[in-house]
């Protein structure tokens, strides 16, 4: 299996919209929340996965971090998942 290969793996963030400012507090204060989306996740640019207060993190190697409604371990279970069917097929 090459390093190189796309693989991703399906997750539910919360989709939230909040005014578009450099002022963190006003851009806090004006958040709404939209509901549940579903993303794609490139595996390759995971960096680690930890559990927040209320949610699974997902910190990317860029540094930016998604929110998730999956656990830590529905998450290693797609991520092993996906290393899979390329071997499968």
């Amino acid at each position: 299996m090459s390093i190189g290969r796309l693989m991703f793996i399906r997750v539910k963030s919360r989709l939230v919209e909040s005014l578009n400012t450099e002022d963190e507090q006003l851009a806090e204060a004006t958040q709404r929340d939209l509901g549940w989306t579903d993303l794609l996740v490139n595996i390759n640019e995971i960096e680690y996965i930890y559990r927040a207060q209320t949610e699974t993190i997902i910190r990317l190697v860029n540094g930016s971090e998604i929110g998730i409604k999956d656990s830590i371990n529905e998450i290693h279970e797609k991520i092993n998942r996906a290393f899979a069917l390329p071997l499968l097929s």
